[in-house]
């Protein structure tokens, strides 16, 4: 198991070891200042994220109150939910497995060269996006009480590329069916959601934008695609969807919340765009972009965002327009996603997965 594998280089006291093991550094995504990094041991790959303990408006000056949680812990809490309802009870793939979470208390221990930090803070030498400049960075904020002298890492599942990378490398290989190759992204997600919002009625993700999906490839990585299928069942609904190489994963939770499993954010405000139309609307942005719409491509936009309303209007506008998007649960009822159902052989299928009831 992965878990096992990693185990040499869990602790607080092992980050220099742990830096031995840095494949490339991970371009990161949260307004946090989190490091993303890729790492191997022995045969196994994994992400490893520094996390610090941000003190943002609404927790400056204090901890908030029980049962809020800092953005830090709401995105740990979250995936260990994430983990044991969907993940391990096979309803979705989409998601990445957490596998080993480590918090560290006082950072300046952490630094190993303090003269080069010093110097680092000093501006008289660069920083790098490895660890050792990341721990400065964060001790720096934590003296000026900007962050918490403490920060987490966490061990994941790890992906290949970003959605968007993946689309502009991969479209063009799948130029006879990218509209299907595009569709199916957007029946992934809303897939996804349906079954997070069924298991957890309050789910929300909080900032589902293009770049918070990440992409895992096959196992036969020389190929881009098997000619195989994931099957999933929904309202008494079969999907066969096309398996473009890769397997979509929603990453990055530290704006999420889970009411019922007592996961409150300390940054939740109302006024949070619903997930499927941050998505949904960022999605479409990004397929403008790249000039990739089809016939097929647009009528899904038109299906899922009748109004046409776009990425760049007040998060009020659209939360008072959210009804006139097409939720993800309507979505599985009409026919947007009905080119997905036909019969497939079963040894093409390569996974097969079950949204729980409502």
């Amino acid at each position: 198991m992965t878990a096992e594998k990693i185990k040499k280089i869990l602790g607080c006291d092992h980050l220099q070891q742990l830096s031995k093991y840095i494949v490339s550094n991970a371009p990161g995504t949260t307004f946090g200042g989190s490091s993303h990094y890729r790492c191997h041991v022995d045969d196994v790959s994994f992400f490893v994220k520094l996390v610090p303990y941000n003190m943002y408006a609404t927790d400056r000056w204090t901890l908030p109150r029980a049962p809020a949680l800092l953005t830090v812990d709401a995105e740990i809490y979250i995936m260990r939910a994430i983990k044991t309802r969907i993940i391990d009870a096979g309803y979705s793939p989409h998601f990445p497995e957490l596998l080993a979470v480590v918090k560290c208390e006082g950072i300046a221990r952490l630094i190993e060269d303090k003269e080069r930090c010093r110097q680092q803070q000093l501006l008289r030498v660069p920083a790098d996006p490895y660890i050792q400049s990341t721990l400065c960075n964060f001790e720096q904020f934590a003296r000026i009480g900007t962050m918490r002298d403490k920060i987490a890492i966490t061990f994941s599942e790890y992906c290949d590329m970003g959605l968007v990378p993946y689309v502009q490398r991969f479209s063009p290989i799948y130029l006879w069916d990218r509209e299907r190759m595009l569709i199916s992204i957007a029946f992934q997600v809303y897939y996804s959601l349906v079954v997070a919002t069924r298991v957890w009625k309050t789910f929300r993700h909080g900032d589902l934008a293009e770049h918070n999906i990440m992409m895992k490839i096959g196992s036969d990585k020389s190929v881009p695609s098997t000619g195989k299928y994931l099957q999933y069942r929904i309202n008494g609904r079969t999907f066969n969807v096309p398996f473009f190489g890769a397997y979509l994963k929603i990453i990055d939770f530290g704006h999420g919340q889970i009411a019922e499993e007592g996961i409150i954010n300390s940054q939740y405000r109302v006024g949070w765009t619903p997930d499927h139309i941050f998505f949904i609307i960022n999605y479409e942005k990004f397929i403008d972009a790249i000039h990739y719409k089809s016939d097929a491509v647009t009528e899904m936009f038109k299906y899922l965002n009748p109004m046409r309303l776009a990425s760049g209007i007040h998060r009020l506008h659209l939360i008072s327009q959210a009804d006139t998007f097409c939720a993800p649960e309507a979505a599985f009822e009409g026919s947007i996603f009905s080119a997905f159902e036909t019969r497939v052989r079963d040894e093409d299928i390569i996974g097969k997965y079950t949204a729980p009831r409502r």
